[in-house]
């Protein structure tokens, strides 16, 4: 399967399916026969000018793992995406990469501005993940379990739990 196939599957699971919402079962079951093209032609649909093709990309990428590890620098560079549901996203499963996303920090340091206050704690608590010597910003963490944001909330909540 070529790139503009890989593309094609995605179009057809994104309109079957909510962007946000492809079951990633039924993802990876249907682009099975890719072999060994798979990787190489989720990261080029990493660029895409479709937001919904770059979001489900890096959810498949994540889940494809260990094998999709040399997406990672590729991954990084959509935390500066033009769509927030594509930085989002891309910020959220970096995570899944663990030590290898640690180039992600000068991206994610952008990200503190707090005009965006759930990309602001996923990108803290990321980056404090990646570099546990950033004990400062726990604090930031800790005050935003006071947020009127539930999702805020929920995230400082699950990172202070697994401290």
């Amino acid at each position: 399967m070529q790139r503009k196939e890989i593309r094609l599957a995605l179009l057809d699971l994104l309109v079957e399916f909510e962007p946000e919402w492809v079951p990633i079962e039924v993802a990876t079951t249907r682009l099975m026969n890719c072999g060994d093209a798979l990787i190489p032609g989720l990261i080029d649909c990493l660029t895409d000018y479709d937001w919904c093709v770059r979001h489900l990309t890096i959810n498949l990428l994540a889940t494809n793992r260990p094998h999709s590890d040399v997406a990672v620098s590729h991954i990084i560079q959509r935390v500066t995406d033009e769509n927030r549901l594509v930085r989002a996203i891309a910020i959220e499963r970096l995570n899944d990469f663990g030590s290898l996303a640690v180039g992600a920090i000068p991206f994610l340091e952008g990200k503190l501005d707090r005009e965006d206050e759930y990309l602001w704690i996923i990108a803290v608590t990321l980056i404090v993940r990646l570099d546990p010597s950033r004990t400062h910003l726990q604090a930031d963490i800790r005050a935003a379990t006071t947020s009127d944001n539930p999702m805020v909330k929920e995230v400082a909540r699950n990172f202070l739990l697994k401290l």
